[in-house]
């Protein structure tokens, strides 16, 4: 009778917890579609956008772009808010792995969540009146989740400089595929952050995920990460053959078929020193590639005429910085040229860009040079 009983109290007991459970999670499925209309109100708010634009560079750097600092920032916001758990995008168990160290991980953070959000939930308390202080909180991080996809697709175009030429006719996989081609050798680790993340944020701002993108769950950071890194990791060897592939048939159909910029983009630093060296050398100078050591930033030094040219080549993925400019101004001295050029397949920062004017040095970006190598080959 006494094990009856207890097997009888521990249904019970089963069947009252699993009801809890599920109370709580419509509890949680409601709150989450109040906070998703209220951010719907006021996102497209022209004060709201000015706001969060400003507020934007105030944030530790790491939270958005790194998904354990990202994780951590949710759980020190929703720690004592259990029923805004659906509004978040950290897993279940993302939360609990980092429920000790969230104040460890990321010491900036914890001040972040202290000082600087409370300042952004009085602005928003200016502006909106809603019904309890954490709603305040929940569409404050709602207006974040949406504005990060926008502000960090954004640093991806300055920082990585990937030419996806008609994105818009791409597929996701053949945007991953140009990623892939262009930064597996430039950097230690495409499948880690911040690349993962910044490639993440630039796919959403493209819609390049499949699902409504008026709905705010397209726009899961985290989910969309997750997303890209197992496509990457499936596709990683078929990715690795194409490029292969298509360097074989460069090789062999070069004098046929010419150059093209994304030939360019498949060389090595050496490859493109040499190249740059072919491209004047095509124009009518008496060009050489430097030694390597005590070049002081001179990789190419063309002659024609009398006029000698010190010519530095970046072949970069992200974009020249004005230490370039620098190099190439102190190279021309050392070597006696009159001129001096930078040859990228990329960009230039506005001070490179600045410093070159000043200096009356030339910048050859990835326009002029795909110019070139259609005039020439």
């Amino acid at each position: 009778m006494f094990n009856f009983i207890s097997i009888r109290k521990k249904d019970e007991l089963r069947r009252l917890e699993e009801e809890h459970q599920e109370n709580k999670y419509l509890q949680q499925k409601e709150y989450k579609d109040k906070i998703d209309r209220l951010y719907f109100e006021i996102k497209d708010n022209p004060e709201v956008i000015t706001i969060l634009e400003n507020f934007f560079p105030e944030i530790p750097i790491g939270i958005f772009i790194y998904k354990v600092f990202y994780t951590a920032f949710e759980y020190l916001l929703s720690e004592d808010c259990d029923i805004g758990r659906k509004v978040l995008w950290s897993s279940d168990d993302d939360l609990r792995k980092i429920r000790h160290e969230a104040e460890q991980i990321f010491p900036d953070m914890t001040s972040f969540v202290n000082d600087d959000l409370p300042k952004m939930k009085k602005l928003l308390k200016s502006m909106i009146t809603y019904e309890n202080e954490y709603d305040y909180t929940f569409v404050l991080l709602r207006l974040l989740q949406g504005g990060a996809q926008s502000i960090y697709s954004q640093v991806f175009t300055q920082l990585y400089n990937v030419d996806f030429g008609n994105i818009e006719a791409k597929s996701l996989e053949e945007c991953l595929f140009v990623y892939f081609n262009k930064c597996k050798n430039v950097f230690d680790d495409i499948f880690g952050d911040p690349g993962i993340s910044f490639i993440t944020y630039y796919m959403i701002h493209n819609e390049k995920f499949f699902g409504d993108v008026e709905n705010i769950d397209y726009l899961n950071y985290v989910n969309r990460r997750d997303e890209l890194i197992q496509l990457l990791n499936n596709k990683k060897e078929d990715f690795e053959y194409r490029i292969f592939e298509a360097k074989m048939k460069n090789k062999t159909q070069q004098n046929e078929d010419g150059y093209s910029i994304h030939d360019v983009d498949l060389m090595s630093g050496d490859e493109f020193e040499k190249f740059v060296a072919k491209i004047f050398s095509k124009m009518g100078y008496v060009s050489e590639v430097t030694k390597h050591t005590g070049d002081f930033g001179v990789d190419v030094i063309a002659e024609k005429d009398g006029m000698k040219i010190a010519i530095q080549a970046k072949c970069y993925a992200g974009s020249v910085s004005n230490s370039a400019v620098q190099e190439i101004v102190a190279g021309m001295k050392y070597y006696n040229c009159q001129r001096g050029v930078v040859v990228t397949n990329s960009t230039f920062t506005k001070a490179a860009t600045e410093l070159a004017r000043k200096n009356t040095i030339q910048l050859w970006d990835r326009k002029i040079l795909e110019e070139k190598i259609s005039e020439i080959f």
